[in-house]
């Protein structure tokens, strides 16, 4: 699920100059959580890798990409810290959802449960959607057209005029494709400890209520 949700930004960003943040990230929303139930009900784990993995990363991805793209519109002065106090939102994530999980897991004794609390999750992200207010012009109190900060404007015209055809400057950048190279390295063992740590911690005596907090110790690192 994470790696098609990495892989998912080409076609995500076509959707988004297509057909729009909001839009985008509200389909992303209600395809993930569709996935997520639909994973509920896999008969093997062929088409619970299809569904949960392949179509629900792709659901995540509309809404991870949408929501770093849509500070760099709020923000210019101060746009990398807002970029990464955003992005900063996965670490709190990871804070919160192993105990959380672990509670309802304890409680319903169901991983079923679990994962439709996840499709839930995902689909009040519809709520937090709502909130991104567009951009394109705002109306005075006369009710004319006010034009945007002009710095913004022509940044968004540029954007325009470079997204009528695929620029492959980018790929010919050796410190962008050597970052692409290295993060994809790094990604391979990222998530290990998210998926043994926990076991680990029970072979050594610690009880499974510690031993999720242990995750939640590396979302605070993330931070």
């Amino acid at each position: 699920m994470i790696g098609v949700t990495n892989l998912s930004g080409p076609i995500v960003s076509w959707l988004i100059k297509r057909f729009g943040l909001r839009a985008v990230s509200i389909s992303g929303a209600m395809i993930s959580s569709i996935a997520l139930f639909l994973s509920t009900m896999s008969p093997n784990v062929i088409f619970l890798m299809i569904i949960y993995g392949i179509i629900g990363g792709f659901g995540a991805g509309m809404i991870y990409l949408t929501s770093i793209i849509i500070v760099g519109y709020y923000f210019e002065s101060k746009r990398a810290l807002a970029t990464g106090i955003a992005v900063c939102g996965t670490g709190v994530g990871s804070i919160i959802v192993p105990p959380l999980a672990n509670h309802i897991f304890t409680h319903f004794d169901s991983l079923t449960s679990v994962i439709m609390l996840f499709g839930g999750m995902f689909l009040s992200c519809i709520i937090f959607v709502c909130l991104m207010k567009p951009l394109d012009v705002e109306k005075s109190e006369k009710g004319k057209k006010t034009p945007m900060d002009t710095k913004q404007e022509k940044d968004i015209k540029s954007n325009e005029v470079s997204d009528e055809k695929f620029n492959g400057t980018l790929l010919k950048n050796t410190i962008f494709i050597s970052l692409c190279l290295c993060y994809s390295v790094g990604t391979l063992g990222m998530y290990v400890p998210y998926i043994f740590l926990p076991n680990m911690a029970e072979l050594r005596g610690i009880s499974k209520d510690k031993s999720d907090y242990l995750l939640s110790i590396i979302g605070m690192c993330a931070i």
